[in-house]
């Protein structure tokens, strides 16, 4: 795409050499080309060229984007005259660290710049009226609030000198709406709040979310108008948890949940059973106008073989039209797999957080003078979840311990303050309901109710892709985001992953060029027929191929015991399961019930 006016960008290019020169940063010539690439879409959306489309820079972390965003905002505002002076931008951020952060290092004149957060501390720091600053930093959740109900160009509150604005950049996860997954038990737990605003519609959401309970899954239900047919707004609903705000954690999620309820009351959704939770209703609500649109979209997991949800909205709506890629080359990380569940479930489990904490102990203690970074799960009481911070500070030193870094799932993103620690460990990875990933996936596709099967290879493709967005952008936290030309730096990842859950084999799309080699920081000392039969698996092993099967039957046969002790002294035996875990093997069966242990693909 030609910009009408190739100075800014020329000057916007050499601002960048000289930065990246100043760093030791050496992008390779493929990632020159795909960050000037960005840099031109820039102008030609500032000249009012670009097409009616969302823009989508991938490159990976670290290469550069937030770099070549500043140098062109720096030469858009340097321009005195028109066209340039004109330009309104629009920039979104996620959190409001992401927001402090861009206006310390971005340098913009006061008298230039609006900050529109909810917090004043940072408002103060642009000019108040908002609409005659060059440019507004917002963040994602004020311009889905804004837009909520009108299309961008009615939307004066984002105007600029009473036009909107030309230059929009979204950073990290876009999304075209909001996914909707409501379980019946989640909407339970409101009703005696709906009952304080209504009890007519409290009984007939009942009534509703009682026959979902006992549809089978899959099913296409058409739920009631309750919400027209008693003349209640979602105003009203949301007033009874009015004094639960501040107070309790659960008015969060009850929001969503009375949210939900309204946007789909009198539409059809699919009902998918969330093993054990129980049936949920699936659906989506585009929420981003289009004529948001043209947008530059800035986030490394939209690379292809990442997260399929952009491809999703790529090839499905047709919304996405990618900009220059060039892959970074992670030939100096080294990610260390340990074979195991680590989501919630297995943390929560007896065995589970001990050998785990003790793992990840021993591993650091290898490595006593670096640092380290660790996220990991939120601690919950109720399920068993420890306190990670809590539970390494009683195995390590306390020199050792001041050097280990916690970050917690959900706060994985963002945030540059560990890219010198080369040590990431990731502490399992996070998993979501069923009926989550479906209505994410529906949302990305556009696939409504009367699209109710999704084929289950799609589906697994699609959940990969959602760890596999976690894993990157959690793994970059640390050093690995930096790059020394086209590679990072020697860096080391160390990673909690059930091998069922496919996460490994994306591995080496995720970081192409990475070594992965399996990591076993506890040993497992096994006796009696555990020991003999992980014996026997290991000489089935030396000769089998991914997807064989060594049998129930034929490992008992091999032990002279029955299926019955096999199934007591073996297969019960966390230890046992375990070792076999970090072999590449798990239990599996063709139907319901599993017939032996299968060797997944290798790791390497």
């Amino acid at each position: 795409m030609k910009p009408f006016n190739l100075g800014p960008v020329t000057r916007a290019l050499s601002t960048m050499r000289t930065r990246f020169e100043a760093v030791g940063h050496k992008p390779s010539a493929a990632q020159w080309e795909a960050l000037e690439d960005l840099v031109r879409c820039l102008d030609s959306m500032a000249m009012g060229t670009a097409k009616q489309t969302v823009y989508l820079s991938s490159l990976d972390p670290g290469l550069g984007k937030t770099t070549a965003l500043k140098c062109y905002l720096h030469q858009l505002l340097a321009q005195h005259l028109p066209p340039y002076s004109e330009v309104g931008c629009l920039i979104c951020l996620n959190t409001l660290d992401e927001v402090e952060r861009l206006i310390d290092d971005v340098g913009i004149p006061e008298d230039m710049l609006g900050i529109w957060t909810s917090r004043s501390d940072l408002n103060v720091r642009g000019r108040a009226d908002l609409q005659n600053a060059q440019v507004l930093i917002t963040t994602h959740s004020r311009v889905l609030k804004e837009t909520r109900r009108s299309e961008f160009w009615l939307t004066e509150s984002l105007y600029f000198k009473g036009q909107p604005r030309q230059l929009r950049v979204w950073d990290e996860e876009f999304l075209p709406g909001t996914p909707i997954s409501l379980s019946v038990n989640d909407v339970m737990a409101t009703l005696k709040r709906v009952q304080s605003a209504s009890g007519e519609l409290r009984n007939r959401i009942k009534a509703a979310f009682d026959e979902i309970d006992g549809l089978p899954d899959g099913s296409v239900y058409t739920v009631p108008d309750y919400m027209g047919d008693t003349s209640t707004s979602l105003k009203e609903l949301l007033k009874t948890i009015a004094p639960l705000r501040g107070r309790s954690p659960i008015a969060d999620e009850m929001e969503a949940s009375m949210e939900a309820l309204s946007i789909i009351s009198g539409r059809r959704v699919v009902v998918r059973r969330d093993n054990p939770e129980g049936n949920a209703c699936v659906d989506y609500v585009d929420t981003i106008p289009p004529d948001l649109a043209p947008i530059v979209v800035l986030d490394a997991s939209g690379r292809r073989g990442v997260r399929v949800l952009y491809e999703d909205m790529e090839d499905k709506r047709g919304m996405i039209t990618p900009l220059k890629s060039a892959p970074k080359s992670y030939r100096n990380l080294t990610i260390h797999v340990w074979r195991r569940g680590g989501g919630k479930s297995s943390w929560a489990t007896p065995d589970g957080a001990p050998q785990m904490l003790d793992g990840i102990a021993s591993t650091i203690c290898r490595k006593p003078q670096e640092e380290w970074l660790i996220v990991h799960h939120k601690p919950d009481q109720v399920r068993g979840i420890p306190d990670m911070d809590t539970a390494l500070h009683r195995r390590l030193s306390l020199t050792t311990y001041n050097r280990v870094s916690f970050r917690n799932w959900g706060a994985h993103k963002a945030t540059n303050a560990y890219a010198h620690i080369s040590n990431v460990v990731l502490a399992g990875t996070l998993f979501y309901r069923t009926s989550q990933y479906e209505a994410r996936k529906r949302l990305g596709a556009a696939l409504t109710a009367d699209h109710p099967n999704i084929p289950e290879k799609q589906m697994k493709e699609f959940m990969v892709g959602e760890s596999a967005n976690d894993v990157l952008q959690a793994a970059c936290r640390g050093s690995i985001r930096r790059s020394l030309g086209d590679t990072c730096p020697p860096s080391n990842l160390y990673l909690i992953a059930d091998p069922r859950k496919g996460i490994e084999k994306a591995l080496p799309r995720i970081f192409p060029g990475a070594k992965i080699i399996p990591w076993l920081p506890v040993k497992l000392d096994l006796k009696g027929n555990s020991e003999k039969a992980f014996k026997i698996v290991l000489r089935w092993k030396k000769t089998a191929k991914p997807g064989d099967v060594l049998t129930f039957k034929e490992l008992a046969a091999c032990l002279d015991i029955s299926l019955r002790q096999l199934k007591d002294t073996v297969r019960r035996n966390t230890k046992f399961m375990r070792s076999i875990e970090a072999e590449g093997l798990n239990e599996w069966g063709s139907n319901k019930y599993s017939i032996g242990y299968r060797l997944e693909d290798p790791l390497v």
